[in-house]
């Protein structure tokens, strides 16, 4: 595992807290997520917190439109003016929150959400660390970053004032968004210079030019200490590890370039040596290379569709398709169909599933793939889910199936499609599809460290499997009274 970074020392820690106190987690890996691409406003959210506030449904049309206001309201010039006055005092417009009776308000938290400015890609984007939602709109959001980090705090407000604030594309994500803070998980030094400061946490509200950070004001100890927390649950816990651990990890090393050098420092942030790539369209390090997938795999392979091969419904093979593919990495048989041995023989001569495989479902929503742990000898796979064999001597199947399930890989594939929605991917654009590869060395040392997350992840599925099974085998004999617990 990758220790000491500002996900595990930090985000991951911050984001838990916020659970604690009410928040809701919102994967960016749920199969009902809708985003609004020009607001960013989650529509799975939105809607049912909008028929709550105003007391009846919404149409999706009625969505659009609203969506569509905020969009036209955020572009002003205004720094946000008129959407905070839509926010506190609506008039005849929608209430987009309810100010009188809180617990009417969907909150909730989602990471690394990137503020893309070109459909289909995420150049010229930027992704804060922790993004509040408030009724499905991103109303706030936190950069958190390990103690001591380079540049301290001040480094992040830089980034802010001179960066982020000056871009124009930027500005309508800031006229809406009403508040921002930063934390290096440190305490205040009040020796600090004030052009210089290194530590602390501090908040602010989207100024241009004329931003300036205020310091938090403690609660009392015993507000703290008395607050009623909630509660969480192992699953929820490893959901919020899941979505930052494996896929931050991978970004921070294969996007932003800050894997580990000989050194064991962040390369990029050390000024390691970058070079343009004509095929990313982007600088990467010196001596890594871009293939197309189709040149470090051994074979996509699919299943089999029934048609006059066979029946299904006779049997217990369970037939996995792509809705049994979930976004967690796990094969769901609860709802499979079944085949019979014969049939699973007539599939299995052309699916070729094995050990050490990537399952990839080739239908929208991308983003489920499952590694496959031991040879499947009682289920198989239909023809929308792909079988695809990475070429070790390449890539290996942790860094390929990393890439399968980045936020880059599924945008790049997304883009790719011919039609106006996008439904699939076909195995000759994903052959085609590049994919960076780095050198040996740092191929080793991403695999060993996500393997270890995948081993203790697997064993936690096992463990889970075993108790539902256990429940299920219970549950009956205690409805009819055949099993009864002493007092």
């Amino acid at each position: 595992m990758y220790k000491f970074n500002d996900d595990t020392r930090v985000k991951i820690p911050a984001t838990i807290q916020f659970l604690r106190i009410g928040y809701k987690y919102q994967s960016l890996k749920d199969e009902d997520i809708d985003i609004d691409f020009n607001t960013k406003i989650f529509i799975n959210r939105l809607k049912p917190a909008l028929e709550k506030i105003n007391g009846r449904d919404f149409s999706y049309d009625e969505l659009k439109n609203i969506t569509n206001e905020i969009y036209s309201v955020i572009k002003n010039n205004d720094l946000g003016k008129e959407f905070y006055n839509w926010l506190i005092n609506p008039l005849d417009k929608v209430k987009l929150i309810d100010l009188e009776h809180y617990d009417n308000n969907d909150f909730a938290v989602v990471d690394e959400f990137s503020y893309g400015v070109v459909e289909g890609t995420e150049e010229g984007s930027f992704r804060p660390d922790i993004n509040i939602l408030i009724n499905g709109i991103p109303l706030a959001f936190l950069e958190v970053k390990k103690p001591n980090n380079e540049g301290g705090i001040q480094k992040e407000f830089d980034r802010m004032i001179n960066k982020r604030l000056q871009n124009e594309d930027y500005k309508k994500f800031f006229n809406m968004i009403q508040i921002v803070s930063f934390s290096n998980n440190m305490e205040y030094e009040d020796s600090d210079d004030v052009e210089d400061i290194k530590a602390g946490s501090f908040y602010t509200t989207p100024n241009g030019t004329k931003t300036s950070f205020s310091f938090f004001r403690e609660d009392e100890d015993t507000f703290l200490d008395n607050y009623n927390y909630k509660t969480i649950d192992e699953k929820t816990i490893k959901d919020v590890t899941k979505d930052c651990l494996v896929q931050d990890l991978y970004n921070y090393w294969f996007n932003q370039f800050n894997f580990p050098n000989e050194n064991g420092i962040a390369y990029k942030f050390n000024h390691g040596k970058l070079v343009w790539n004509r095929q990313l369209k982007k600088d990467i390090p010196k001596r890594w290379k871009v293939l197309f997938l189709k040149d470090c795999i051994k074979h996509i392979n699919t299943g089999l569709n029934p048609r006059d091969n066979f029946k299904l419904g006779d049997g217990s093979i369970k037939y996995v398709t792509v809705k049994n593919l979930t976004t967690n990495g796990t094969i769901d048989f609860s709802s499979c169909d079944v085949i019979n041995e014969k049939a699973r023989k007539i599939v299995h001569k052309r699916s070729d599933v094995s050990k050490g495989d990537i399952l990839f479902a080739s239908i929208a929503p991308l983003g489920r793939c499952v590694i496959v742990k031991e040879n499947p000898v009682d289920w198989d796979i239909n023809e929308s889910v792909f079988c695809i064999r990475p070429d070790l001597k390449k890539v290996s199947t942790e860094y390929l199936y990393s890439y399968f399930m980045s936020d880059y890989f599924i945008k790049k594939a997304e883009h790719s499609s011919t039609g106006s929605i996008f439904s699939g991917i076909r195995v000759n654009i994903l052959e085609e599809m590049p994919i960076l590869i780095p050198n040996k060395k740092v191929m080793t040392q991403f695999t060993n460290q996500v393997s270890n997350l995948f081993e203790m992840k697997s064993k936690k599925e096992n463990e889970n499997e075993k108790l539902i099974s256990l429940r299920n085998f219970l549950l009956p004999l205690l409805m009819n009274g055949q099993i009864t617990f002493k007092d």
